[in-house]
């Protein structure tokens, strides 16, 4: 949001900024001062409504200069991780309009002060982004479509650019040397892939379906999301994951982690969005209007897509603590929730291989999550809910699958359909509902596990299919509730399904075990029921229209 030139040891911020990035940053500080919980909270609580009164005596006064901005960007942080989400919408939606009213959405025109221009960019992108944010719920949309900015992209400084030589090069105002694209400005692309958040947002959220165009379909809402996301893929060509060498050059080159940690939170921006259109949870949802008429192969797809892209923005949370390093953004943690619920429902394939990497994946994911709620409150909501997510799960009476024949197109036994109880849809929006989520922080009761078999036990979930039998149940040793998932051993045997010494040893928390995975196994004869949702195989979700 601000160059370095605005930062240096011979610049100072006035308190309309200090104060609200203060009560952002001091609650992940490692200063002995702020050692003390409840100090650092009553001193987060003060920050942030001083900042709020000075807030309102310049919008009072007619001042919403740049500074205005940028404080309100760094209040609106503030306010929506510890529960104020409704003034966090209100800032957002009234900074946009602001920016927009003093002509910082559309190309420049004239000349002036070139710094300042630039900080003017990254005010205006991140007004952008935090709309993108906070917007990640069924009750509010952005304020504006990313199709009414057009400002130019932000671009990094010489210190945050990956290459040695162009960074040299950025620095030397004499040098012959192009400069990097505003196609491959790392920078450039953290607001492209907010971009796409836009349509992946309506769609999740959509409430109604006004056609009956199912999401296979060229020109369905899916098939735009998905041609926006191919189509930005060449755009980051220089920085892939192996063009990077991340994490060695993290730990071998310490100047670089400004730019890795910017590198991460694009990676995982960019991987949650195929984590979202192709949850499992959400393509049920999407796919109930045409239930009797999904093809295998569309779930085929899906269900590689959700498997792998959740797998490696797991992989790349082990290897930021291979590095060393550590992203405190409570917005990191709502996408590694979701990542969590789908490695969570692979913990039961029947694969053996693809359940024993997802155990190691759900953990590790689990043991990022108690990290960050140390820090936001609303990532303890967060974590609570996916633990409860996995009790349920554990607790299930009926695991439904079919038999090791079947075909994949018609049960071999025909079976009762199952729907989804309503707590397990519930507990399961609230992952999705990011704001909904934040606004929740310590408030709302947590339900026992009691209360969470609840439905079960009254008939929410049908009885088990004739003429089939459980599975092994691959989750049975898990524990409940407020359990210790991140402090399980990471040592587990590719070979087992069962998850011994679940209170394993803290030590081995600090070195993430990567063994297995690269170990997704190759293309099998899919059917329907490796596709799963609550434990229950697609078989009993969906149906063809002969049976």
């Amino acid at each position: 949001m601000c160059q370095n030139s605005s930062l240096g040891p011979n610049c100072s911020l006035g308190p309309l900024v200090l104060n609200p990035m203060l009560a952002l940053s001091i609650r992940c500080s490692s200063h002995d001062f702020w050692t003390d919980q409840q100090k650092t909270n009553d001193w987060i609580s003060a920050l942030a409504e001083r900042s709020w009164r000075d807030l309102q005596h310049r919008y009072g006064e007619g001042d919403t200069s740049l500074e205005y901005l940028q404080g309100l960007c760094l209040l609106a942080q503030v306010d929506f991780a510890d529960g104020r989400v409704q003034r966090a919408h209100t800032q957002i939606s009234l900074g946009v309009r602001i920016a927009q009213s003093l002509g910082y959405l559309s190309e420049p025109t004239g000349t002036g002060n070139q710094e300042r221009s630039e900080e003017v960019i990254r005010c205006t992108w991140t007004l952008f982004m935090l709309d993108r944010t906070f917007s990640i719920t069924r009750l509010v949309s952005p304020s504006q479509p990313y199709q009414a900015y057009q400002l130019p992209k932000p671009t990094w400084e010489g210190a945050l650019l990956l290459d040695k030589f162009r960074r040299g090069a950025k620095q030397d105002s004499s040098s012959k040397i192009d400069p990097l694209s505003n196609e491959q400005d790392l920078s450039a692309l953290l607001v492209g892939v907010y971009s796409l958040w836009d349509d992946a947002i309506r769609y999740v959220f959509q409430t109604t379906n006004k056609s009956d165009m199912p999401p296979w379909h060229p020109t369905s809402d899916l098939a735009t999301i998905e041609y926006r996301f191919a189509d930005f893929e060449p755009e980051f060509s220089t920085h892939r994951y192996r063009e990077v060498d991340f994490p060695r050059r993290a730990i071998q080159e310490p100047h670089l982690r400004p730019y890795f940690a910017s590198w991460l939170c694009f990676q995982l921006a960019y991987m949650s969005i195929q984590c979202c259109i192709h949850h499992p949870f959400i393509m049920f949802i999407k796919l109930q209007h045409v239930i009797r008429k999904v093809p295998p192969s569309f779930l085929q797809k899906s269900y590689k897509s959700s498997l792998i892209h959740s797998r490696w923005i797991i992989r790349f949370l082990d290897e930021m603590d291979e590095a060393g390093m550590m992203l405190h953004d409570p917005f990191i943690g709502y996408l590694t929730a979701i990542a969590a619920t789908i490695q969570l429902e692979h913990t039961l394939s029947k694969h053996t291989d693809v359940a024993a990497a997802a155990t190691l994946s759900f953990r590790s994911a689990i043991r990022y999550l108690k990290k960050l709620s140390k820090y936001w409150n609303s990532i303890a909501e967060l974590l609570g809910i996916v633990e409860e997510l996995a009790a349920r799960l554990r607790h299930r009476h009926t695991l439904y699958y079919s038999q090791d024949d079947y075909d994949g197109i018609l049960p071999v036994v025909e079976s009762e359909r199952v729907g989804l109880a309503g707590d397990d849809m519930s507990l399961m929006w609230k992952v999705f509902d990011y704001a909904s989520m934040s606004a929740l922080n310590g408030k709302s009761p947590r339900s026992n596990l009691n209360k969470a078999n609840a439905g079960q036990d009254t008939g929410d979930l049908t009885s088990q299919p004739r003429g089939q039998t459980g599975p092994p149940n691959n989750i049975s040793s898990l524990p409940a509730t407020e359990s210790n998932w991140g402090n399980m051993p990471s040592n587990i045997p590719p070979t087992g399904l069962e998850f011994p010494n679940m209170e394993g040893p803290q030590a081995g928390l600090e070195q993430p075990n990567l063994s297995l995975f690269d170990q997704i196994p190759e293309d099998w004869a899919f059917t329907i029921d490796d596709w799963t949702l609550f434990g229950a195989p697609g078989s009993t979700y969906f149906y063809n229209e002969a049976s």
